[in-house]
């Protein structure tokens, strides 16, 4: 894997941005950023803090206008593209819109085709994850004690939203989280992975891969880098001890 800054470029980045948002959907700012996913039931919509807007508040319509910047302007019905298919077309089909009506009302917005997010917005959000999980790795690395304290403040500063959760009764009670966002869904595994000891998350000392380690001590993410690895290694001491 090439580590040449060239390679890393913004234009690679957003490339690769645009690779993880065809195969996995986009990041769901909509519905991450606000203090509650109903606010679409509410002219104003309330933000804590963030890398991505400054404003406190704003009204519901301006903050939604920025996920929809190709729609002339907002239908009076914040979710016109819902329809319900009708019980002669697919009694199957209903079940699709029935789960949806426990959702909030800007996560089926979230879904429609016209939805779209900053560019911008989702290239600063991996570059604060990248960082943060370099700074859990390399401030172990690191005996500049002012150097340590800057990764354990980055590490601080991470703003993982926590998602609400439900109760469902099965066989027996069980938890459920309510994931409102694929951001939510990746802060809390990527925190959960972090601070794991039995098989934390780690980058590969050849390839520099992210990888989950099998054992606390795992420092390559396959057997062939492995290999490789050690190839390089020897090759390296017979070089200097020819010299």
């Amino acid at each position: 894997m090439s580590t040449d800054k060239e390679f890393f470029n913004d234009t690679r980045m957003a490339a690769e941005v645009c690779v993880f948002a065809e195969k996995y959907g986009l990041l769901g700012f909509m519905t991450a950023l606000p203090l509650t996913a109903e606010f679409m039931e509410y002219d104003t919509v309330y933000l804590p803090k963030n890398r991505h807007i400054r404003k406190e508040s704003m009204p519901s319509r301006e903050y939604a206008k920025l996920f929809f910047p190709f729609e002339e302007k907002l239908n009076e019905n914040p979710n016109p593209c819902r329809v319900y298919p009708s019980t002669e077309e697919n009694k199957n089909s209903l079940v699709i819109p029935l789960t949806a009506r426990r959702k909030p009302r800007a996560v089926e917005m979230c879904y429609q085709r016209t939805y779209a997010e900053s560019l911008n917005w989702l290239m600063t959000q991996f570059k604060d994850w990248t960082l943060m999980f370099m700074a859990s790795i390399l401030h172990y690395k690191l005996d500049d004690a002012l150097q340590v304290e800057l990764y354990r403040q980055t590490i601080a500063a991470f703003d993982g939203n926590v998602p609400s959760f439900h109760i469902e009764l099965f066989d027996k009670p069980v938890m459920v989280w309510d994931f409102n966002s694929l951001m939510s869904v990746i802060h809390l595994v990527l925190g959960l992975l972090i601070t794991d000891e039995a098989r934390p998350l780690r980058t590969c000392k050849y390839c520099n891969r992210a990888f989950i380690a099998k054992h606390p001590q795992g420092e390559f993410c396959k057997p062939n880098c492995k290999n490789k690895h050690n190839v390089y290694k020897s090759r390296g001491k017979i070089f200097n001890s020819k010299e």
